[in-house]
């Protein structure tokens, strides 16, 4: 019971290690970051688009295993 304890703890702190290398608020000045102009995703939402008809397609094909469907 202690061995699964200690082996969740050390996956847990494991899974954390990289919120600990987060860049502190007071460490970047907000002088020098430029905003950036607001576009329009559309090729984001067609490269979504597609990829969700695509595994929506593959995840109702019809089974080789299955017959007589």
């Amino acid at each position: 019971m202690m061995k699964q304890v200690l082996r969740i703890l050390v996956l847990v702190l494991l899974m954390a290690a990289p919120a600990f290398a987060q860049v502190e608020v007071g460490e970047i000045p907000t002088d020098n970051i430029e905003a950036l102009n607001y576009e329009r995703p559309v090729w984001e939402y067609v490269a979504g688009m597609v990829f969700l008809v695509t595994v929506l397609g593959i995840g109702f094909k019809a089974s080789k295993r299955a017959h007589g469907t």
